[in-house]
């Protein structure tokens, strides 16, 4: 879909938000357009924002397959906000330590 919205010139966007995806091959593949809109945004400061909801599980139970938790693992770097619940967050160290922000 994507593909097509770029064929029509319709994928000038400023803001993506993406929740929950089961798969990990549709995260990486949600991972890259986010990635490639914010590559063509770099030349106008805050042109674009990515909201990233890792929705994977919560009450000490994963929602997605095992594999979907390092494909979100591998994008967090890449999204201006994150909003894991708690268990998200605590699941297997999903953050790095240098990703947890300092109170």
């Amino acid at each position: 879909m994507y593909n097509g919205l770029q064929q029509s010139y319709l994928d000038g966007f400023d803001m993506m938000l993406s929740g929950y995806i089961p798969g990990a091959a549709a995260v990486e593949a949600v991972g890259r357009i986010a990635v490639d809109l914010k590559k063509r945004a770099k030349s106008e400061p805050r042109s674009f924002f990515w909201v990233l909801d890792p929705v994977m599980g919560d009450n000490g139970n994963l929602y997605v397959a095992q594999d979907v938790v390092p494909a979100y693992r591998n994008l967090v770097k890449h999204a201006d906000l994150i909003l894991p619940n708690q268990f998200e967050a605590e699941y297997e160290t999903f953050f790095e330590p240098a990703q947890i922000p300092s109170p």
